[in-house]
């Protein structure tokens, strides 16, 4: 049985929690973006989801793709919190809830990493092979699965549990344990000038206590 990309927008919108969970809500469907058309916009308390659908096989083009949707929600997101921040009158300063909500709603005005973590992009196909899963792994995107069962009922199954590394060799290579030495290396020398640092500063700060008694 066949089924079309609309078919599968009109099903997860109706039942969110087929691939969200039962509190996400859907915030909108077909959004128009700087570099293309959204398929369906979602909010799961904390997290925008970034959900584009295709009733075929996925393709490694189709990550890039979800990718420069979820830039595009990123940057109107950041254009919409530095708006409610310089427009809101909640909060007040000198309460420390009011601290507490203006410093959480700077976070994502400045774009900061919090921002780039809230937002998850969902790429939703018939299957995908393992330079596709891959790509998605590497990039952070979600990948979903949909199948039609034998009482013609769609179902959504998420490739979480795929491992790339169950696909590599069994013995380590060469350049990922020569990087691993470069970075071992790095982290003693860093250590050793932390050390170095703290205790040049615990020095002069018991040399200016000593001439302060002195005095």
């Amino acid at each position: 049985m066949d089924i079309k990309e609309k078919e599968l927008e009109d099903l997860i919108c109706a039942n969110p929690h087929c691939i969200l969970s039962d509190d996400a809500v859907i915030l909108g469907r077909q959004i128009p973006l700087t570099h293309g058309r959204l398929d369906i916009l979602a909010w799961d308390y904390g997290q925008t989801f970034i959900v584009e659908l295709k009733a075929k096989p996925l393709q490694e083009k189709d990550v890039a793709q979800v990718l420069r949707y979820s830039n595009d929600v990123r940057w109107f997101l950041q254009i919409a919190f530095q708006n409610a921040v310089r427009q809101d009158q909640r909060w007040d300063l000198k309460t420390w809830r009011g601290g507490a909500y203006a410093d959480r709603l700077m976070s994502f005005a400045d774009g900061r990493p919090d921002i780039l973590r809230a937002i998850q992009p969902v790429l939703i196909g018939s299957s995908a092979d393992s330079s596709v899963l891959a790509a998605a792994n590497g990039a952070g995107v979600e990948v979903q699965i949909w199948s039609i069962n034998d009482e013609n009922q769609v179902a959504f199954k998420s490739t979480r549990e795929w491992d790339s590394l169950k696909m590599a060799q069994t013995s380590t290579p060469d350049w990922a344990t020569r990087i691993v030495e470069q970075a071992q290396m790095l982290a003693w020398e860093q250590a050793d000038d932390h050390i170095d640092q703290t205790i040049t500063q615990l020095f002069k700060q018991a040399v200016n206590n000593d001439e302060q008694t002195d005095r």
